[in-house]
This record gives structure tokens, C-alpha cells and sequence, in this order.
């Protein structure tokens, strides 16, 4: 038993002593641009399961991903973790799906590290289904780069338990149930050919970029063998130039203190390797 089952148990023993009859109506209405494309696991029947979406999407184009469930049912109360790779991708937006009261403030990343912790639970005690394969919301990102390795770009993590209570419906003062919880799902990023083809690969190896996101200062590293023959760029994304700068040392440390927070693109042109391009992020 978690140490959130033990928090939430008194507060729902408090409210059934208050005798709350209020009747909720749930009208699940689903968005437009949310997608029930996505089925459920079949092994997975025993367990209740939070899945991401095995979407894809190269640099360019927004990585959204939706969080739907499965065995969702008589559920009073939930609780898990996202992280993601901050060198790779950035938060840009949230949208809500079907469960009432279930809003974008609980799908917002932490402050200080790339990590979404989303809880809720069901203030009235009334448990709630959910179809096979409700989304519970659908999270968007910005590609910052494009991938240097194969792995997990978002993925479930152990910042908090993943944690699933169900009660009775017929039995609102019955014990709570704590049911074992499944996820799965892997969003991933492309390579972007139209990036890649114009650079040199042992050019692009070379290059280091960070802190990504940033925030007043971005440092650019090179191997010390193709230095002499870069000029480093920065623009807004209306492609308005910010900084013209000629790589003359191994590391270049960028000042774009003066610049708002936003996304910008750092190209690297080099006559006998191509042009690397990069979005960075000023936070």
C-alpha cells in the first residue's frame, strides 16, 4: 500500500460520513483533434492500463501523443509519471479528453526537470468506467533536434508509483480496491532526411549543443579540425537573423540573453561539410 492510497482512503471514509447523494451526469464528450485510433493490449485484460500512443513525427512537425486507458472501470482514483528527453524534445501544449474534472493542470511538467506527474480522484465517490481506449489527454511537443540514438523519447517513470484504486459501485462505504495498473506505448522521433542529407555525418558527430533548452546562454562545441570553416547563425523562427558569428575556437558560448523566450533555429554552415540546423529553446 503507497503512501498516496494512505492519504486518499481518510478523505474518502470523511466524505461517505457526510452522506454526499449528489448525482453526477457524466456527458463524456471527446475533441475533435483527439483520436480513438489506438486499441487496447489484448494481453493486458487483468491489469488496468495508462498507454501512450506509438506516434511519430520528425524534426519541424509537433510530436503529440495521446494518454488513453483501458479497463477502466469503477475507478476512483489514479496516479503515475511521464519523463521525456528535454535535449531532444520540448512541452508545447495540452489538450483534455473525456474525464470529467480531469484538466491540463494536472499534465503540466515540473518546473525544474522534465518530468509530468498527474494525479486524480473522484471527489463525489462515485466510481467511474471509461470505453476501452478513452483519452485521458493528448500532450504535444516541440522537436528540438533530430535523434542521435534510438530510444524511449517519453516514457512512464518511477518519479510517482503508478497507482490505481477502484471501489464498488453498489457499495460506496466497501473496501478500496487497489487494481494492478499496466502501461505501455512509445512516441518516437524520425531522422528528418531533409536535414540530414545536406551534412557531412563525421560534421554532424562533431557537434555539441547545451544547455537545450536554455536561458540566457547557449554553448556551440566543434571538433577542433573543423573550426575554421564554420559560420554560426541564429534566427527567429521567421528565419529574421539574431546572431552572425565565425567559429574560430573549439567552443563558442552564445549570449541570447537579449532575446524573448521562445524557439529559435542555430545553423552552422561550413563550406566543405554542409549546414547543420538545430531548434533551441530560451526558457
Amino acid at each position: 500500500m503507497t503512501r498516496a492510497f494512505q492519504y486518499l482512503a481518510p478523505l474518502f471514509e470523511m466524505i461517505l460520513k457526510m452522506k454526499i447523494t449528489v448525482l453526477l451526469l457524466f456527458t463524456f464528450l471527446l475533441a475533435s483533434s483527439i483520436s480513438y485510433s489506438q486499441e487496447c493490449p489484448e494481453n493486458d485484460a487483468d491489469c488496468v492500463g495508462i498507454y501512450l500512443t506509438d506516434t511519430t513525427a520528425e524534426l519541424g512537425e509537433l510530436l503529440c501523443v495521446d494518454i488513453f486507458t483501458c479497463g477502466f472501470t469503477n475507478i476512483l482514483s489514479f496516479q503515475f509519471s511521464l519523463s521525456y528527453r528535454e535535449d531532444l524534445i520540448a512541452f508545447n501544449s495540452c489538450e483534455m479528453g473525456v474525464l470529467d474534472g480531469y484538466t491540463c493542470s494536472d499534465l503540466q511538467p515540473e518546473s525544474d526537470e522534465p518530468v509530468i506527474k498527474s494525479n486524480w480522484f473522484q471527489a463525489l465517490l462515485e466510481p467511474i468506467t471509461l470505453d476501452s481506449a478513452a483519452v485521458l489527454g493528448t500532450l504535444c511537443f516541440d522537436i528540438l533536434q533530430n535523434v542521435d540514438s534510438e530510444g524511449e523519447i517519453i516514457s512512464f517513470s518511477e518519479d510517482i508509483e503508478l497507482e490505481i484504486i477502484a471501489g464498488d459501485p453498489d457499495n460506496l462505504s466497501g473496501d478500496l480496491i487497489e487494481r494492478p495498473g499496466c502501461v505501455g506505448g512509445m512516441p518516437s522521433i524520425v531522422m528528418s532526411s531533409d536535414m540530414t542529407s545536406s551534412v557531412d555525418e563525421v560534421f554532424l558527430q562533431a557537434i555539441t549543443v547545451g544547455p537545450n533548452p536554455f536561458n540566457d546562454v547557449i554553448t556551440l562545441g566543434i571538433d577542433p579540425q573543423f573550426q575554421d570553416d564554420i559560420i554560426v547563425y541564429v534566427t527567429d523562427m521567421a528565419g529574421k537573423t539574431i546572431v552572425t558569428q565565425p567559429m574560430r575556437k573549439s567552443a563558442l558560448d552564445i549570449d541570447l540573453s537579449i532575446v524573448t523566450e521562445g524557439m529559435y533555429m542555430l545553423i552552422l554552415e561550413s563550406k566543405n561539410h554542409g549546414t547543420y540546423v538545430q531548434k533551441i529553446v530560451r526558457i
